[in-house]
């Protein structure tokens, strides 16, 4: 697992690469239990189980860290050929994910309760969603453990790895999909069984694949494990990283609470609409996650010069990526449209904003990279201020354009908070530098 200095663009793709292919598999559960549900023609049952997904998803986001963390400690310590430290970290990080999801699943009512509670939805739209999360949250433990995993072989460069896992799992979330729903005619019960299943799926392929973590060494002298300034530092970052994962989750929330207020047919709209959006973030966070990993690896061995060559890697590639998402977006986004839903009304009206939609993997994909360079250094508190800063923009751009503008505003909200978060944290960039400089 010693890392190789040489910083290339053959080795970003190929850390890129399968990171997007396996990215682009995650938002697929939720692109398909909502085309799924979408095939049965009713707004409501769009609407319900597109924001029992959006909403479960969204909380299991705040915890990314677990992937975004175990990546950046376990490449800064390959930087440093630590290998007891490489195995520790993504052991920490599974213990870590397990009793997470088991917090998750104690408390999924109260949490989601209060989730409905200031969602002006329709009490039939909530009580759908309600549905659907009472069941898929069975998985929680499974799912946080499966992001840490995805991070330690992210960290390792196993991401061909990454790619069979997350492929395998949405297979079989599509095959289980189609026979709950379709054969079986259970509904949104059918489709939060088969989401489930697949998430503790994808848990024990990630045991099988990961089993070099459980070395009896670590196990033996427990000091690995629970070192008390590991676990501090640990937490240190990973508080800094919820934090700002939070913040971007109250702006997911905002987005369906306030595409709620102006409608359900607007809301069912913007479902449809946000998996396309999220579905770009997800496979052009490969790029993220590959300047992450070369970028904790050049803090690890105290390399600038690497270090500079992976953050214009990083942004090179990553714009080019999102310049032919918005491209495909505008030239097929109809027929996408099409494949979603057979709801002529829900059809018509995503039509009318797929432009705004498709211009957000181009002015989303800078902040993604930026990300990426600035939790691979472990400067994850100057990205906690930068999200803070773009979040107050995005609420006052809304504040202005929604009561004008309706759900353009909305979206043009969004690109702006995306644009706000790639400029405050490039003015932070040089400072990424200078403490490099100073290992």
């Amino acid at each position: 697992m010693r890392p190789d200095s040489n910083i290339s663009n053959r080795r970003f793709f190929a850390i890129a690469v399968p990171i997007i292919f396996a990215n682009i598999t995650i938002p697929m559960i939720g692109l398909v239990d909502t085309a799924v549900i979408g095939h049965l023609g009713s707004a409501v049952l769009i609407a319900g189980a597109g924001m029992g997904a959006a909403f479960l998803t969204g909380v299991y986001h705040l915890f990314n860290f677990l992937t975004t963390g175990v990546s950046a400690f376990t490449s800064q310590a390959r930087g440093k050929s630590d290998q007891i430290e490489v195995l520790a970290n993504g052991l920490r990080g599974m213990l870590m994910g397990l009793v997470l999801g088991l917090c998750i699943f104690i408390v999924h009512k109260p949490l989601f309760n209060f989730i409905f509670f200031i969602s002006p939805a329709e009490d039939l739209v909530n009580d759908i969603a309600h549905r659907y999360i009472s069941i898929r949250v069975f998985a929680a433990p499974f799912a946080l453990a499966n992001f840490a995993f995805m991070g330690w072989l992210l960290a390792v460069e196993k991401s061909f790895t990454v790619m069979l896992i997350q492929s395998s799992v949405t297979l079989m979330n599509i095959i289980l999909d189609l026979f709950f729903v379709i054969y079986l005619e259970l509904g949104v019960p059918g489709v939060a069984m088969a989401s489930a299943i697949s998430e503790a799926f994808g848990f024990s392929l990630s045991l099988f694949f990961c089993r070099k973590i459980f070395t009896k060494k670590l196990f033996i002298e427990r000091k690995f494990i629970f070192n008390l300034s590991k676990w501090l530092k640990i937490l240190g970052a990973n508080t800094d990283i919820f934090l700002r994962t939070l913040l971007l989750e109250c702006v997911a929330i905002s987005y369906i609470v306030i595409g709620s207020t102006l409608g359900t047919l607007t809301q069912a709209t913007n479902q449809i609409l946000y998996q396309f959006l999220s579905f770009s973030s997800y496979a052009l966070d490969g790029f993220a996650f590959s300047s992450q990993v070369l970028v904790g690896i050049s803090y690890g061995q105290k390399s600038l010069s690497d270090f500079r060559k992976v953050f214009v890697m990083g942004l090179k590639w990553g714009l080019a990526g999102g310049g032919f998402l918005t491209a495909v977006f505008l030239i097929f986004g109809e027929h996408f449209v099409d494949l979603m839903t057979v709801a002529e009304d829900v059809r018509e009206e995503a039509y009318h904003f797929l432009f705004f939609m498709a211009i957000t993997p181009l002015t989303g994909v800078s902040s993604w990279i930026l990300d990426g360079v600035f939790v691979g250094a472990l400067e994850t508190k100057k990205m906690r201020r930068a999200m803070l800063e773009s979040v107050i923009f995005y609420g006052i751009v809304a504040a202005i354009t929604v009561p004008t503008f309706g759900n353009y505003g909305l979206w043009l909200s969004v690109s702006g908070l995306f644009i706000c978060r790639a400029v405050t944290l490039l003015v932070r960039y040089r400072s990424l530098e200078t403490s490099l400089s100073k290992l």
